[in-house]
């Protein structure tokens, strides 16, 4: 908060406190203050409450939270929830929960995109061999033998999936990028983990791409020379 307001020690601040507005010195700034550090510490006074609202307690273990706070619950609770006790770990394992069923979500729609790529390469493909039946004929008729054939057109299938691939990672990186910077405030947030999945998606995409060609290239490879040339 200090840093988005400009605010540094010894600087005057306004604060309305039940309609008044008062003039207070900083006297100090704390990090980690709340949620995302929007919060600020005040003597009681200034906030016109006879008490505070809430207490934040720091075990010494992240072990400890859960048996300091059933601790909290049974002292103070009793029959009635008259305090509420909330420990991180908690909140920590409801955002992985969440994290975990968006990444199942993405995983999906992934494979559902991986698997409607490589149907598109394999009809690419069979198009292309369909076109060039002749020219394959031509390449049996002066000595190319099956493997040959299925070698030049799986190694063309590649090269179209590392080009789709190399288009596709570089419009994902952009789009996090941007997406970092707005939410995170840091455009390369994550940046470790996100090559391991890049270079993941970069196989799975020449990796597809080798296996829809598969198909065509036999197709190709099986088709007589004769036949091929009167097309």
């Amino acid at each position: 908060m200090a840093e988005e307001y400009s605010i540094d020690p010894g600087d005057r601040i306004h604060l309305t406190r039940r309609g008044e507005v008062g003039v207070h010195r900083v006297e100090a700034l704390v990090s980690g203050g709340g949620f995302g550090g929007q919060s600020i510490l005040l003597p009681l006074e200034l906030t016109g409450e006879r008490r505070y609202d809430q207490l934040r307690v720091t075990t010494q273990s992240v072990d400890r939270a859960e048996a300091v706070a059933a601790t909290l619950r049974e002292e103070f609770n009793g029959r009635k929830d008259t305090l509420l006790v909330v420990e991180l770990t908690s909140l920590v394992r409801l955002l992985r929960s969440i994290v975990n069923g968006i990444n199942l979500f993405l995983a999906g729609l992934a494979a559902i995109s991986l698997l409607v790529a490589g149907v598109s390469i394999a009809s690419t493909m069979l198009m292309a061999v369909i076109r060039r039946r002749q020219e394959i004929g031509v390449l049996r008729a002066v000595g190319y033998g099956r493997r040959d054939i299925v070698r030049v057109l799986v190694v063309e299938a590649a090269l179209l999936g590392a080009i789709g691939t190399v288009i596709g990672l570089t419009i994902a990186v952009l789009v996090t990028m941007v997406a970092n910077a707005l939410f995170l405030g840091n455009p390369v947030a994550f940046a470790g983990e996100s090559l391991l999945y890049l270079g993941a998606a970069a196989l799975f995409g020449i990796g597809i791409s080798l296996v829809a060609g598969v198909y065509p290239a036999w197709r190709a490879a099986n088709d007589r020379p004769v036949e091929a040339l009167r097309g």
